[in-house]
């Protein structure tokens, strides 16, 4: 099977292009995953970071943390569409070079806990 190859694209620019693998048979862990408490934390801090870069909020990381929460909605409370799911997973990747998170879980990602989740668990795979 050939990886599915996202293409990110903003009205100026083409940025990284990032590959995403074929479907595996495993969905997204619960939160309950048994990843560890300090990589979780350090990819919630990333993923805010980075969701608050995308969405341009100039505030501190305590003031994001109350505007943005891991309940917070990708496409109904921050606007982040299909494409801007993937340009998210792209920047991370970026700073997580080990992420392999396939296109059909990335599209079952609903909030951004489900993304912290999707991080962690590729992630966690990989450094093992």
């Amino acid at each position: 099977m050939r990886a599915h190859t996202i293409h990110s694209t903003s009205s100026r620019t083409l940025l990284h292009t990032s590959t995403l693998r074929p479907y595996s048979a495993s969905p997204p862990s619960s939160p309950s995953s048994s990843s560890t408490p300090a990589n979780t934390s350090r990819v919630q801090d990333l993923v805010f970071k980075t969701v608050s870069e995308m969405l341009q909020i100039q505030d501190s990381p305590d003031e994001v943390r109350s505007k943005i929460t891991l309940g917070s909605r990708l496409k109904a409370d921050l606007g982040l569409d299909v494409f801007k799911t993937y340009q998210l997973l792209d920047k991370l990747e970026q700073e997580i070079t080990e992420l392999d998170i396939s296109v059909e879980d990335a599209d079952k990602a609903q909030t951004l806990e489900d993304i912290v989740t999707l991080v962690s668990k590729s992630s966690r795979h990989h450094s093992q």
